[in-house]
């Protein structure tokens, strides 16, 4: 059997010259920042390494992923605070990947071994939009330079997805409990998964039906479930307290905010709270005589910024909501469960918005729009309610119209374009500076069928796009620790029979970079790219 052979490659501008199709970029905003393009090719080139391996698990596009991350058996002394106070043991953990398509399969892949730890059908063949880890947030280093977890027990191991067949469920996939004698923990699965990947074929004459074909991939157990709106593509968005935001069950164009009960340790069921139900953001802006621009004009029947497309938790009291219109609203979730309108933006209007992305090590907000716009929002607003704050972004033009997904890591953004490209710039003081651009070629041998599908089942047109892609976090620097003996370790293992690829896969910073042929790329970048 002849197998399809990719090539990827990074597509730069070697001679560091404005010949590169991203090397002029255009500042719309009054601001007037200036934006330029990286001219060194040679750091260009080092900003990323080879291509590591390639992930083969899905016969449709992906989607969506999420890097899940499990306890490993090694943890550190944090240091950085005064030699007076009691260091507290971190531990560091292991990242997996978990991959959905459009059909609703999910795979969770260990990345020391290429391999999958399970595969299910999560969503009734149906796209999933939204995939989430739970009872895990982040917290930059005094000097952030790399990330610490901060573990909550009560949701740690659930992952939360969201698919077009109307369902919200979070799995249970690991169960954690503390290992004596260290503090920090340990964990088995919680369910024994089918490590079989879902391939179609064409030529099985077996009399199964699909639908009894997927029943003998066991499933995780699910920890709660819920229906929710799928009129649109919009996702769902949940914070570190459980409060999530959800398109209205009766309408698209308004926002459903839910309290989650959620706790492992507890022989309680989950319990779901609706605290406010159909929020038109029309009425906030009536009630309190705030003008929306393009709509301040239009009487009061006729206002409407259209469905809601994104939602983005800023941080857990505050969240953004991006419209049809191309109006970003901030919203502000009180104490006493009151919701307020903070700031209101529409520089993209009247295109819908595409891509929301919050970056809190920047505590910037970024947005783009079918057009080939970015809005990169500094956030220095949101302690005054019920502001246009149209005048007072960054609006930059990149010259690719249609961003349909926006990753950041640190100070590097990523757009993926809808010519297929993946790229990658560098922020600072909200400007833009090209590094570079990757797409994975056309086959280098081309074959009459194609295993790639669109969700309807046609074959898909070109499976080299990009999907999906996104950033490991860095946690403390492993071959520091273990040069300097801090490494302690849960398991009573002595650190010279760790194996080598653990420890060479720990200190990876992976970038993951998802195709519409249903493969992922897996990279490792350098320190210079952080």
């Amino acid at each position: 059997m002849i197998k399809s052979v990719f090539k990827e490659t990074s597509t730069l501008n070697e001679t560091g010259s404005n010949n590169s199709d991203d090397a002029s970029l255009t500042v719309t905003s009054p601001l007037k920042n200036s934006v330029t393009s990286s001219t060194d090719p040679v750091d260009l080139k080092r900003q990323i390494s080879k291509l590591i391996s390639t992930l083969r698990g899905h016969n449709y596009p992906i989607s969506k992923f999420e890097i899940f991350y499990i306890p490993s058996n090694v943890y550190y002394l944090n240091k950085e605070k005064d030699d007076s106070e009691e260091h507290k043991k971190i531990q560091l953990l292991t990242p997996t990947l978990i991959t959905c398509d459009e059909k609703g399969w999910i795979v969770w892949w260990d990345l020391n071994t290429r391999r999958p730890i399970g595969c299910w059908c999560g969503h009734n063949g149906e796209n999933v939009i939204t995939v989430k880890q739970l009872g895990l947030k982040w917290e930059l280093s005094a000097d952030k330079s790399y990330n610490i977890p901060i573990i909550n027990t009560s949701t740690y191991g659930t992952l939360l997805t969201h698919g077009k067949d109307g369902e919200i469920k979070i799995w249970k996939l690991i169960d954690t409990f503390n290992l004596p004698g260290s503090d920090v923990l340990g964990y088995k699965y919680s369910s024994a998964l089918t490590k079989k990947v879902y391939m179609e074929n064409s030529n099985d004459n077996n009399n199964i039906s699909e639908n009894n074909s997927k029943e003998k991939w066991t499933k995780p157990k699910i920890f709660f479930e819920m229906p929710v709106n799928m009129l649109n593509f919009c996702n769902v968005a949940i914070n570190n307290e459980n409060y999530m935001v959800t398109p209205s069950t009766l309408n698209s164009n308004y926002f459903d905010v839910y309290k989650l009960d959620l706790d492992l340790n507890s022989s309680n069921q989950p319990d779901l709270k609706r605290i406010h139900k159909s929020v038109n953001a029309i009425t906030f802006t009536d009630d309190f005589n705030i003008p929306i621009k393009h709509l301040e004009n239009q009487e009061n029947t006729n206002k409407d910024l259209g469905i809601i497309m994104k939602i983005e938790w800023i941080n857990d009291n505050y969240f953004a909501v991006g419209y049809e219109s191309g109006h970003v609203l901030t919203f502000k979730l009180k104490a006493e469960g009151e919701i307020s309108l903070i700031t209101i933006e529409s520089s993209h209007y009247p295109n819908p918005i595409m891509a929301l992305n919050y970056n809190s090590a920047l505590n910037i907000l970024t947005y783009t729009s079918t057009t080939d716009s970015v809005v990169i929002d500094s956030l220095e607003y949101l302690d005054d309610e019920g502001q246009d704050i149209t005048t007072k972004v960054n609006v930059i033009s990149l010259k690719h119209k249609g961003i349909s997904e926006i990753i950041t890591n640190g100070s590097i953004i990523s757009f993926i374009t809808w010519d297929g490209y993946s790229r990658f710039y560098k922020t600072e003081n909200s400007n833009l500076t090209f590094i570079f651009k990757l797409k994975k070629l056309t086959p280098s041998i081309q074959l009459e069928l194609q295993t790639g599908k669109d969700a309807d089942g046609s074959s898909v047109s070109n499976l080299t796009r990009t999907s999906f892609l996104g950033f490991s976090k860095i946690q403390r620097n492993f071959s520091y620790l273990k040069d300097n003996n801090l490494l302690l370790y849960s398991n009573g293992m002595s650190k010279m029979i760790v194996r080598k690829r653990y420890e060479l896969n720990q200190d990876k910073n992976w970038l993951f970079i998802a195709y519409r042929d249903g493969s992922v790329s897996l990279y490792n970048t350098l320190d210079t790219f952080m």
